[in-house]
């Protein structure tokens, strides 16, 4: 019976505190460590110019964190890692870190200049919160980047697991499908046997008979001896013994069978899994009216540049709804998906009265 017929995902580099959503968390983070750590300070030495210090380093020292981040964000990626740059970077960023809080400290004690021990205790504790936060960039950054590699790792091993059950279930599918054709198989020398047997008991009345069985017999011995599934024969011996089925349909019919049927091997000899083509042409001829001259069928086949081009087109011996796949179209499907994954479309378009099938192959 015949047939019918990304969004993707941006880049990730471990950004933990950028995504949107995150910011008032950040910021609600940033507010309770500057709230701990002035807490101590004020508690010590509640001076206005501490305060005045912490304000502007604090918003310093934020800023070396998020400089910081970008800098590992685009030095140290999955795919390519720098690390010499990314040192080279990070020295050049604290120099200019301490520049600034240098700076800074120079304007807002003025008023009061500060002893020579008191500037050197001053720059070393700028560097080590400047190494501090520094730190903790490379720490949230760190973390955020392993989780980021263990996810795409998880991805990857998913993907392999899918990739093992569709294989899984296309040797299933392909193991179903040769069960099949070794069931249709039948004792070779028993059946040609008996084809000689009728040959020879029609060969004296009716030479058409004779001819029809003699065709026959090349179909059936060419779908014997057409190998294992997946092996490939050359295109033109397909394509011949397509030829002898449409024989077999004009003795059958006594010459009365409107078929337009086209055949374009190409010149450069190209092969294909046996069977397939005879397959799709057999359901035409089983299917299709091909007695009515008003309403001929058409069959072409042609083959250009390794691309196969399968177009068949019949009315409906007898008109009706859409029918499941046949066990003949079913087994082709699934040797299609087998020898020809991703280089083929077998699309099926039908209504009640007519059907029409199309291949496109690449070999």
């Amino acid at each position: 019976m015949q047939t019918a017929g990304t969004t993707r995902q941006p880049e990730n580099h471990g950004e933990l505190f950028l995504p949107r959503p995150g910011i008032p968390v950040q910021i609600l983070a940033w507010c309770a460590f500057i709230a701990y750590e002035q807490a101590a300070v004020i508690l010590t030495t509640p001076s206005i110019t501490t305060l005045r210090l912490s304000i502007l380093y604090y918003t310093l020292n934020i800023a070396l964190f998020y400089s910081h981040w970008f800098l590992l964000r685009y030095t140290i990626r999955e795919q390519r890692r720098r690390y010499l740059p990314a040192v080279a970077l990070t020295l050049a960023e604290l120099a200019a870190c301490l520049a600034l809080k240098y700076g800074a400290n120079q304007l807002v004690t003025i008023s009061r200049p500060m002893t020579a021990r008191q500037a050197l205790v001053s720059s070393l504790w700028d560097l080590h919160r400047s190494l501090y936060f520094i730190g903790l960039s490379t720490l949230t950054w760190s973390i955020a980047f392993i989780s980021r590699l263990r996810h795409r790792a998880l991805e990857l091993e998913n993907a392999r697991l899918l990739g093992e059950r569709d294989r899984a279930r296309l040797e299933v599918r392909l193991a179903a499908a040769q069960q099949a054709y070794y069931r249709q198989q039948l004792n070779p020398h028993l059946l040609f046997n008996t084809l000689n047997f009728i040959y020879s008991r029609v060969a004296a009345t009716s030479g058409e008979a004779a001819k029809g069985v003699l065709l026959l017999s090349d179909l059936l011995r060419y779908s014997l001896e057409a190998g294992e599934p997946g092996a490939k024969i050359p295109l033109d011996r397909e394509l011949e013994h397509i030829g002898k089925l449409i024989e077999i349909s004009r003795l059958r019919y006594d010459g009365q069978c409107y078929l337009d049927y086209r055949a374009e091997p190409g010149q450069n000899p190209a092969a294909i899994i046996p069977l397939l083509l005879l397959t799709l042409a057999e359901n035409l001829f089983k299917h299709g009216l091909l007695t009515d001259p008003a309403r001929p069928a058409s069959l072409h086949i042609s083959c250009r540049e390794n691309q196969l081009l399968f177009h068949s087109r019949n009315h409906r011996k007898r008109p009706g709804p859409a029918r499941e796949d046949h066990t003949g179209l079913k087994n082709t499907r699934i040797r299609l998906e087998q020898s020809y994954p991703g280089r083929h479309t077998l699309d099926i378009s039908e209504n009640p009265d007519t059907y029409e099938l199309r291949l496109n192959l690449y070999l």
